[in-house]
């Protein structure tokens, strides 16, 4: 319990403060950005998929 208290005082306060500064700081204008495109996420993530079934599989015995 001692060891979380003090993390946990630092945490709060931390969200305390970054809160205030937010709520009475100067708002700014942001550029509308178009969405970002999902093409290479998904790339990345067929790549892994491809990898982990063409040469990872073959390698793991299954009974």
């Amino acid at each position: 319990m001692e060891v979380a208290i003090l993390p946990l005082i630092v945490t709060i306060s931390g969200v305390i403060w970054i809160q205030a500064s937010a709520g009475f700081g100067p708002a700014s204008v942001q550029p509308a950005r178009p969405a970002p495109s999902l093409v290479v996420p998904i790339a990345a993530l067929l790549m892994v998929l491809a990898f982990s079934q063409l040469v990872l599989r073959p390698g793991i015995a299954s009974s």
